[in-house]
């Protein structure tokens, strides 16, 4: 690369040496695609922590996409690193929120509190996993009503009627 070159040309340059589309190294980031094309546009700048993460994606290091000299350190994240298992956002963490959510719903009352509870918990942590809270969303609703049904049987009798002799 070109010592001139701004940042959003390296992270572009970067990404197509590798042969990535926008979309793929968003969903490797957890990010919108949109905001992968504001970097490489130059509208906006990526956080270092999403940083750090390209510069093991794009398997370059992070003093030469900001100095453009690759000599001062040399990160090594190709031969340490499988492409796929470096990243913190994982298939297994989701598939892992997915099982216990679920999980949660088999308990009486528990998956309101577990669904409500891992949606707080996404948005703390800004993670965009849009399938992991519509599954909440949905456990929410299925375990407010089980334990609407649970109740009313137990307490309430609401809807229910006996025929007594007179």
């Amino acid at each position: 690369m070109r010592e001139t070159q701004t940042l959003h040309d390296k992270l572009k340059d970067a990404r197509k040496a590798k042969g990535f589309s926008q979309g793929y190294v968003a969903e490797q980031l957890n990010i919108s695609r949109q905001a992968i094309s504001k970097w490489e546009n130059g509208k906006s700048y990526p956080e270092i922590d999403n940083l750090i993460l390209l510069s093991r994606l794009y398997d370059i290091s992070i003093d030469e996409l900001l100095n453009g000299d690759s000599r001062n350190i040399n990160y090594n994240t190709s031969a340490n690193i499988e492409h796929e298992n470096f990243l913190p956002y994982t298939s297994n963490e989701q598939l892992f929120l997915a099982i216990l959510v679920i999980l949660s719903c088999l308990f009486q009352g528990m998956g309101i509190f577990v669904s409500m509870g891992m949606i707080v918990w996404l948005r703390k942590n800004q993670k965009k996993y849009l399938k992991i809270i519509l599954l909440c969303i949905a456990c929410f609703i299925i375990s407010t009503y089980n334990f609407w049904i649970f109740m009313n049987q137990l307490l309430f009798h609401i809807g229910t009627f006996s025929i007594e002799k007179i």
